[in-house]
C-alpha cells in the first residue's frame, strides 16, 4: 500500500471527522474538542484519532467518553461521506502535546528563560531608537566612565 494513498486517506478522514464532531454531534457531554490528527494502520483497518480537549479532566473524560460511544456514528458518516472500500475503525486518543508545550513555557518562564514576544524570540534592540540606547552623540559601544573619573580612563 502507497505511504502517499495512506497519507491522503488519513487527511480526508481528519477533515471529515472535524466537520462531524462540530456541526453533526449533539452529545451534552462533548466540550470543545480538536481533532489533532489521524494515524491509520498499513492495512488501513484502523484509525487512532487524536483529539484535543479544552477543560477540566472532568470535562476532558466526558468529551472522550462521548466520542468514544458516538464511534460508530462516526465510523458510518465517513463510509457515506468517504469512497473508501472499508471504513477504518475509530479509536480516540487524547492529545497532551499541547499540555505538555503549556508547561514547558511555564517551566521556562519561572526559570528566567521565557520568550517575551511571539514565536519564543525575543525582539532584537535596535539602536539609536532612544529610550535604552546610547545618547545622541555618542558611538555606540562607548562606555561612560563612573562619575569622579575622566574620560581618558585615569584618575586624578
Amino acid at each position: 500500500m502507497s505511504g502517499a494513498r495512506k497519507n491522503r486517506v488519513a487527511t480526508a478522514i481528519h477533515q471529515e471527522l472535524t466537520g462531524l464532531v462540530q456541526y453533526s454531534m449533539n452529545d451534552p457531554r462533548l466540550g470543545f474538542v480538536t481533532v489533532t490528527g489521524v494515524d491509520l494502520s498499513k492495512d488501513m483497518e484502523h484509525a487512532r484519532v487524536f483529539v484535543s480537549i479544552l477543560g477540566s479532566e472532568t470535562a476532558r473524560a466526558s468529551s472522550l467518553e462521548a466520542l468514544v460511544s458516538a464511534a460508530g456514528f462516526l465510523r458510518r458518516e465517513l463510509a457515506r461521506r468517504l469512497n473508501l472500500r472499508r471504513t477504518p475503525d475509530l479509536k480516540f486518543v487524547l492529545d497532551l502535546s499541547g499540555d505538555r508545550g503549556e508547561r514547558i513555557e511555564q517551566l521556562l518562564h519561572d526559570a528566567g528563560l521565557g520568550s517575551s514576544g511571539p514565536g519564543g524570540v525575543a525582539p532584537p534592540e535596535e539602536e539609536g531608537q532612544g529610550g535604552d540606547g546610547p545618547p545622541d552623540g555618542e558611538q555606540p559601544g562607548a562606555a561612560t566612565p563612573p562619575a569622579g573619573e575622566e574620560p581618558d580612563g585615569q584618575g586624578s
